[in-house]
């Protein structure tokens, strides 16, 4: 049974991906600009259809003597017999025409809509004036800055952590295997939501083919505040830093290594990395400096800032953004745009105001009304608000609905990115295994 698609608040445009050939771009603008033209006509058509209801309606009043206009009138004998025209039956004819007019065109305006956006007709020009706006330059910039202080970070990390870490297999949740990109974000999400209990604790997937080759799935959650997590604050700042060496000695890239290496993760064996926040720089990291350790084929990323690292192009790229999700802005650098890094980018859609939000404002009040305590208390209300409306974009059922439309709109790129993934995990789920890392002061 086909799942049914409800859209959210949110709206999805693609970049990057398999770029087309300029025919077929070209095409693809003729039939939209077609659509375009052929729902701008049924409207026109439209307004004349309501245009003759009006006309219609008023024929009774304008000719009250018309026996023919009216259903009452009987017909002397040796009198024409006049056929009854029925205004009443005509208007509701003329507005039902009108109405499947409507719908009509709007359902052909929407699919020029969507057209537009799966082959990122108006995406790539966005694209291009962000490119402008932002400069290629501003992401060296944080990197040299996160290298700074990622020595400072690393000092702190280990005087206030300790800097030795173990590695061990727990028991952990069930996990349906991950036979898209979809299903990935959901374990994702399933990982992450589990609470205290479960922090900086990951989970591999191993999957066999039929021809006995082995397949990986490391799914890696985000940052938490525990005080001997390796998934914490301090190693963001070392995962950002444009030296290698330092990024590949933060504590949670050497968690996920630890556990790639216990599990037996071969360097033949192809590897998919997803992540959220700081799990996913941790996937771009190791995808951009352990390559010659692993074959990493693909990487997806939610709400992750990974545009500084130098992720080689035989690695495929799926990267997930929310609009008022601030931190994958935290590097200053737009994604590459190339033909294996797809970046999904999500606009908020919805005019709704956060909680707290309706609050009466200084512009409501008189030069001499004096602001009332219940609406400073609003102020900080709305402030808090905001807050949480920011923490919400960050989440990853944010993350999961930016893909759902992505795939809604029908992006050949978008699609393309599903079936690589697909292909890696196409084989049998063998086992699904659960590690949790953690930091501690040396002893003896």
């Amino acid at each position: 049974m086909m799942r049914q698609y409800s859209p959210g608040s949110l709206q999805s445009s693609v970049y990057g991906g398999k770029p087309f050939s300029t025919p077929e771009s070209l095409a693809c603008i003729t039939v939209v600009h077609q659509l375009e033209a052929t729902s701008e006509s049924l409207a026109r058509c439209t307004t004349h259809w309501r245009e003759a209801i009006m006309r219609t309606a008023c024929l009774p009043a304008q000719a009250p003597l018309c026996p023919a206009l009216s259903a009452e009138s009987s017909h002397h004998p040796g009198a024409y017999v006049h056929t009854l025209l029925q205004p009443t039956w005509i208007v509701a004819m003329l507005t039902e025409v009108a109405a499947s007019e409507q719908t009509l065109s709007d359902g052909i305006s929407e699919l020029a809509r969507l057209l537009a956006r799966a082959h990122s007709t108006y995406s790539h020009a966005e694209e291009t004036t962000l490119r402008m706006l932002t400069g290629l330059a501003a992401g060296f910039g944080i990197g040299m800055i996160a290298h700074g202080l990622s020595g400072y970070t690393s000092l702190v990390s280990a005087l206030k952590q300790g800097n030795d870490l173990s590695v061990r297999q727990v028991e952990g949740i069930s996990l349906p295997a991950a036979r898209s990109v979809r299903q990935a974000l959901s374990n994702l999400q399933r990982i992450g939501s589990q609470g205290d209990g479960y922090y900086a604790t990951i989970a591999i997937q191993r999957y066999v083919d039929a021809k006995g080759l082995a397949s990986w799935v490391v799914t890696i959650p985000g940052t938490d505040s525990h005080a001997d997590t390796p998934i914490g604050w301090l190693q963001n700042v070392e995962l950002m830093s444009d030296s290698a060496e330092r990024r590949m000695n933060a504590d949670s890239v050497r968690f996920v290594l630890a556990a790639m290496k216990e599990v037996g993760i071969r360097q033949s064996d192809k590897v998919a990395l997803v992540g959220h926040s700081q799990g996913g720089i941790v996937a771009a990291t190791i995808a951009a400096d352990a390559q010659r350790e692993y074959q990493i084929s693909h990487v997806i990323t939610a709400g992750s800032p990974v545009g500084n690292h130098p992720i080689p192009q035989k690695t495929w790229v799926t990267s997930i953004e929310v609009d008022r999700d601030v931190v994958p802005g935290l590097d200053g650098r737009r994604n590459p745009s190339n033909a294996s890094w797809l970046s999904v980018r999500a606009r908020t859609t919805s005019s709704a105001e956060p909680a707290g939000m309706a609050c009466k404002t200084g512009a409501d009040r008189t030069e001499t009304e004096e602001e009332p305590q219940s609406e400073r208390d609003c102020a900080v209300e709305s402030d808090a608000a905001v807050e949480a409306s920011k923490g919400e974009h960050h989440s990853m059922e944010k993350q999961q609905e930016a893909w759902n439309d992505a795939l809604h709109i029908g992006s050949p790129a978008a699609s393309m990115h599903d079936e690589h993934f697909k292909a890696i995990t196409s084989g049998t789920l063998e086992s699904t295994r659960h590690y949790q890392g953690r930091l501690h002061a040396a002893t003896g």
